[in-house]
């Protein structure tokens, strides 16, 4: 099964959600409030590694969208930090050794998944919508929980 997955929302910008959505047949997303964001980003700073903050996270959000929907099979990951895929993939694998998820269930590939893909119309209209599922909220402290073990 190939799904794709899009971001709305930069997690740098601290003052709107991030939306991480993905699309096969059926459609879903993760929803991370801003002050969610900036709790993530104050812990961040408070290590001295705020540079970190934006690719250990969305590997974080990542990890979470495969493990909340029991997705299998391959992702296309929308190309969101140019440059910067290896250093994310490498952060989601050690997330899947910590928590010994089943690397051989899932892989995935940074493409562009294009403004025409229902993952980014799913992720556009949620970040857009002021009502959200509880279901798909993520808290600071599940991200925090999971990226203070790598």
């Amino acid at each position: 099964m190939s799904y794709e997955v899009d971001q709305s929302g930069k997690l740098e910008n601290t003052s709107v959600p991030t939306v991480v959505a993905f699309s096969n047949g059926s459609r879903n997303y993760l929803y991370l409030k801003p002050v969610a964001k900036r709790k993530i980003q104050q812990h961040f700073t408070a290590i001295k590694k705020p540079k970190s903050y934006i690719y250990k996270t969305f590997a974080c959000l990542i990890y979470l969208l495969i493990k909340r929907y029991k997705l299998e099979g391959m992702l296309v990951i929308d190309i969101e930090y140019p440059g910067n895929m290896n250093l994310i993939k490498s952060h989601v694998y050690r997330i899947f050794k910590k928590y010994e998820f089943k690397e051989s269930k899932v892989d995935f590939r940074f493409g562009l998944v294009g403004k025409k893909s229902r993952a980014h119309e799913k992720a556009l209209t949620a970040f857009r919508s002021k009502k959200y599922s509880r279901a798909s909220i993520v808290t600071s402290s599940e991200v925090l929980k999971i990226l203070m073990q790598i």
